[in-house]
């Protein structure tokens, strides 16, 4: 049985993508437009679950985080590819390589942005040191990926592979989520020596950046800085 979907069997070199064609412009800002979005939501994960693990009194700090490395590292021996800090599943998207066999690739896609988006602010919610920010990354790239392999109809012929979505994905996911588009610009661009999908990557960067802000989501660094004093 053949994989269902768009399959990303075929290796990529990320600094050797064609320039994507003008015409997609638009198709990227709608993109990222969802994507400001996504990031919206990402932010309020962030914030909402360790509200919530403030609230469960019971539960001290050190068997909280305890039961959520014990989650992480669950989920990690079950499905490994989802779990961690995401820089293989990044390398994975970004070389054009994910799945063979007869799963389809969409709904694994689907999990797999499930799982990295809950992941994250999960982990944050444990209160152990540890980075926000290196699994953006990932989701972008899922994010990316997934919405490359629903939208083929609403591309005009000829248009980009995956790989570039990917790219832009990371990009916006996060100046969408910190509100700087400048830096998620360099950031991607030093992280995957990919130059061609520049324009695409400035136009989605500054679109996804004025979303969260119409829907009343504020930077990430903002709605953190109260939490940055250890509260028993």
């Amino acid at each position: 049985m053949r994989p269902s979907g768009r399959s990303l069997t075929d290796a990529t070199d990320p600094t050797d993508l064609p320039v994507p064609r003008l015409a997609l412009l638009p198709a990227f800002l709608l993109f990222e437009a969802a994507t400001g979005v996504l990031g919206a939501a990402y932010n309020r994960l962030v914030i909402g679950l360790p509200d919530l693990c403030d609230h469960v009194t019971r539960v001290g700090p050190v068997a909280r985080a305890a039961a959520i490395g014990a989650v992480v590292g669950l989920l990690l021996g079950i499905v490994p590819e989802p779990a961690g800090g995401g820089d293989r599943l990044s390398g994975r998207l970004l070389g054009g390589r994910l799945l063979g066999g007869d799963i389809p690739l969409i709904p694994v896609l689907a999990g797999y942005l499930v799982v990295r988006f809950l992941a994250g602010p999960l982990s944050y919610a444990a209160r152990t040191p540890g980075g926000l920010f290196a699994p953006l990354p990932a989701v972008g790239a899922l994010w990316g990926v997934l919405v490359h392999a629903l939208a083929p109809p609403l591309l005009p012929g000829g248009a980009a592979g995956a790989v570039p979505f990917a790219i832009v994905g990371m990009a916006a996911l996060f100046a969408s989520v910190v509100r700087a588009p400048v830096t998620g610009i360099v950031l991607v661009v030093e992280m995957t020596g990919a130059t061609s999908p520049l324009i695409p990557l400035m136009t989605a960067c500054f679109a996804a950046t004025p979303t969260p802000d119409r829907m009343g989501s504020t930077p990430i660094h903002d709605s953190l800085r109260p939490r940055t004093v250890w509260r028993d």
